[in-house]
């Protein structure tokens, strides 16, 4: 995958400085006001790239939907951030939950808008679909099925919560179908800017899906900030980053195609 120069650094210099504020134990308030940057400008990214192509092109409005399912999960973010940081109110359940389980569908229906969008063949989807992939699908839907629904199930806790917990594990399974949809368009456009964007996205959704796994696993010495168990935010983190590079990236590509445009026009 071909790697822009300009967007990268920066947004490097600003992972490694949140990776740094992990590591060093900076106070918490600080750790979480930090890990709200890439979710908010993957938000913008989103919405400029959507601009780009316009409301009435479909691949804009798919692009609103998909920027609209990451609205929510900053909005729990967010919420999150307040409860825990500010009202020190336990945040699970909360209206953040409602946020974040909201924005599973979204995603999901934006990629379905694609998925339809491509006109994939039967043949196609065969040849996309070969073993290993099946294989490696087949173990992300066996771990997240028991971590995050089977595993998720306490005793203890009330209806609401291990409804609400189990209803993670279900959005992770959403995480699944995405990710694989998103792996068709990189199949479908085989190399190039399209290609390198899908691509993107679907490395996105493997760190969330990754992070998500290991905190249905590791999730009472997460709560506890336990370490290494914090540093599971850095998946998360870094799956806001890969959003947020694959927006700017394709609006920057076609921003370029653009003036390459008027420059033709005008010579």
């Amino acid at each position: 995958m071909r790697i822009n120069g300009y967007i990268v650094a920066p947004m490097s210099i600003l992972f490694l400085l949140i990776v740094w504020s992990y590591i060093a134990d900076i106070d918490s308030i600080v750790r979480s006001t930090a890990y709200l940057f890439f979710p908010v400008l993957a938000i913008v990214s989103g919405f400029m790239l959507a601009r780009m192509y316009g409301v009435k092109n479909k691949n804009g409005q798919i692009l609103l939907l998909f920027t609209a399912g990451l609205v929510c999960w900053t909005l729990g973010e967010t919420i999150w951030y307040m409860f825990e940081q500010y009202l020190a109110v336990d945040p699970f359940p909360s209206s953040a939950d409602v946020f974040f389980l909201l924005g599973y569908p979204l995603l999901l229906m934006a990629l379905l808008k694609k998925f339809r969008l491509l006109d994939i063949t039967t043949k196609q989807l065969r040849a996309f679909v070969a073993w290993p992939y099946k294989v490696i699908v087949l173990l992300a839907i066996v771990l997240v099925s028991y971590f995050g629904i089977y595993g998720a199930y306490d005793m203890d806790s009330s209806f609401l919560e291990n409804i609400m917990a189990m209803s993670y594990g279900v959005g992770d399974l959403v995480l699944i179908v995405a990710a694989i949809i998103a792996g068709v368009g990189v199949f479908m456009y085989k190399g190039g800017k399209f290609a390198r964007f899908w691509r993107g996205i679907v490395i996105a959704f493997v760190f969330f899906l990754l992070a998500d796994i290991f905190f249905g696993i590791y999730n009472t010495p997460y709560e506890e900030a336990l370490r290494p168990y914090i540093y599971i935010d850095l998946f998360w983190i870094f799956g806001y980053v890969i959003f947020s590079y694959s927006f700017i990236d394709q609006y920057m590509s076609l921003l370029k195609t653009k003036q390459r445009a008027r420059i033709a026009d005008v010579w």
